[in-house]
């Protein structure tokens, strides 16, 4: 590219973007995350794109409305079966 552009710290700002609020870009920020260290012409407009399509899209996202006071989690991990209950430690 014959002009400066910070690329990587755009790719930054939109993969906060797609962490937080809009996971329907995470495939095109991750491929345009692959060529941080030496990103072409081609990368660029690929990352332009990605803007347009924001643009078009300001209104769509994840939001975040509450419905009740209650607050729900849930945990994908399984230490239960490594509980020690003699002595209250984890294996």
């Amino acid at each position: 590219m014959q002009t400066e552009w910070l690329y990587r710290r755009i790719i930054g700002q939109l993969n906060f973007l797609e962490k937080s609020t809009r996971p329907d870009i995470a495939y095109a920020i991750h491929q345009c995350a692959r060529f941080s260290s030496n990103p072409k012409a081609s990368h660029k407009m690929a990352v332009l794109r990605i803007g347009r399509y924001f643009m078009a899209t300001r209104s769509e996202g994840i939001i975040f409305e509450p419905t009740n006071s209650s607050l729900e989690i849930w945990c994908d991990a399984d230490f239960s079966r490594n509980w020690k209950a003699e002595n209250g430690t984890l294996r």
